[in-house]
């Protein structure tokens, strides 16, 4: 009896012993859990929005999807396409992602009638990025990834059926230290989740669009030579998949080979490679087409070697616009489409491609100058002169514009020169204050028409190289 005793007795404590030591690792793991955007970096955010968007049903009807990669990302920008569009795209991702992507999205919503689809050519050959950024940001049920390994392992794909690939998901799913706890020390256990939650808002604010926002050109003048085009058996497998479940949806495929820098070469072996595989791709799914009529586009709308810059991406989103209207609606743009589009205007810098941002919004530019620049021609012939300079109105919204005076009109735009020799405008009986610079060779004034306030303004000199904003 006492020997029973003293063995109850040492179980217990080992026991114990066992919570003590694993206690403190569980607390970590819920900690990691429950606290990602405290220490995760910029990216992750964006996988977390991706997945959060697609899983819980929104109040608008979407019809037109943009799913891939980071040059998808970059290259479809829905406030420049139409309010029933939304990109679905993830940087880093693989058709593989982007085929549950979908099933999440059908799973919550009404389903699209259209989706674009783009990858680079370096997603359809292997993935290093499914542990590492899908699995880590947790994108994936448990589930589906538990399917990717099984396709993985049935295409003998070496990069996601690795030797311990149950075990990795295992451990990415319990938030293990291993995996989490180098970020949290990275980040110093400082509070990230400001900076994280601004990067969530952006994206949703430009409705699933992120890469590739910024104002900075391509300017590498070295060919970049393409001569094959491979897509591996995983990633043929789950395109076939893809195709099959828009078809049973009834949903319209556009595979769309996207645009390359103009220092770009593409072998004729490249092209019959490409072209060959997804014209027999499609060839077996009447709901699906591929389009590839642009096969290269110039350095300046470019951030680099493969992703649209600010300016390539409204170019291009504009371009398919106008070339599949059946795709996108026509609804008058609403308040956070039009903040989604000064918001890009904010980035831009060149004066004609700033300009291009406004042209048939709910954004009215004027142009005040000394000179005639190309530029005016997009403006009306509406002029009036002010200080000096002279004064153009953009074409787009019907209103009147005065000068140094008012009509009463609660649609005149009236720019008054004051004694001091600042300047201001009058917007809905409501006086602001803008700053055109005296040493400006050309101001533009943008207003934002649906709350008739100024949006941005933006003073450029001439110089040898051409206007230059301050």
């Amino acid at each position: 009896m006492k020997k029973t005793e003293n063995g109850w007795i040492e179980l217990i404590k080992i026991i114990g012993m066992a919570v003590i030591v694993l206690l403190p690792a569980v607390f970590l793991c819920l900690f990691l859990r429950n606290h990602t955007m405290d220490y995760s970096d910029g990216e992750t955010p964006y996988y977390f929005w991706n997945r959060d968007f697609t899983r819980s049903t929104q109040d608008q009807y979407f019809s037109t999807l943009i799913l891939g990669d980071s040059a998808a990302n970059a290259a479809y920008l829905p406030e420049a396409m139409s309010e029933g569009t939304v990109n679905l795209s993830l940087g880093g991702t693989t058709i593989i992602e982007n085929y549950y992507v979908l099933q999440d999205w059908l799973s919550h919503h009404e389903t699209p009638g259209t989706v674009y689809l783009s990858f680079m050519d370096y997603h359809l050959i292997y993935d290093n990025m499914f542990y590492e950024r899908t699995v880590y940001a947790h994108r994936l049920t448990w589930n589906q990834g538990k399917e990717v390994l099984k396709n993985a392992r049935e295409t003998e794909d070496e990069n996601i059926a690795v030797s311990d690939a149950d075990l990795r998901l295992l451990e990415y799913n319990w938030y293990l230290p291993k995996y989490y706890l180098p970020a949290l020390l990275n980040a110093g256990f400082t509070e990230r989740r400001a900076e994280n939650e601004a990067h969530y808002n952006e994206i949703n604010l430009h409705r699933g669009a992120y890469i590739g926002l910024s104002s900075e050109q391509y300017t590498d003048a070295d060919q970049n030579i393409y001569d094959s085009y491979q897509v591996n058996p995983l990633y043929d497998r789950y395109y076939r998949m893809f195709l099959q479940l828009c078809q049973e949806n009834g949903i319209q495929v556009r595979i769309v080979s996207l645009p390359k820098t103009g220092n770009s070469v593409l072998t004729p072996e490249y092209r019959e490679q490409r072209d060959g595989y997804y014209s027999s791709l499609v060839s077996e799914y009447d709901n699906a087409m591929y389009f590839c009529e642009v096969d290269t586009c110039e350095g300046r709308y470019f951030l680099d070697w493969e992703h649209f810059n600010v300016y390539g991406g409204w170019l291009w989103s504009t371009y398919i616009r106008n070339r599949f209207p059946e795709d996108f609606d026509s609804e008058p743009v609403k308040g956070e489409t039009v903040a989604g589009i000064i918001d890009y205007m904010k980035l831009a810098e060149e004066p004609d491609l700033l300009v291009n941002f406004a042209n048939g919004k709910d954004i009215i530019a004027i142009a005040v100058t000394a000179n005639e620049y190309q530029l005016l021609e997009k403006f009306h012939d509406t002029e009036k002169e002010i200080s000096g300079r002279r004064v153009y109105l953009q074409n787009g919204v019907e209103v009147n514009l005065m000068v140094n005076e008012t009509d009463g009109d609660i649609n005149t735009i009236a720019l008054a020169a004051n004694d001091d020799g600042t300047h201001s405008i009058l917007l809905h009986g409501d006086f602001y204050p803008i700053k055109i610079e005296p040493y400006a060779d050309l101001t533009l004034i943008f207003i934002n028409t649906q709350d008739f306030t100024p949006a941005l303004i933006r003073n450029y000199v001439r110089t040898g190289e051409g206007l230059v904003g301050n």
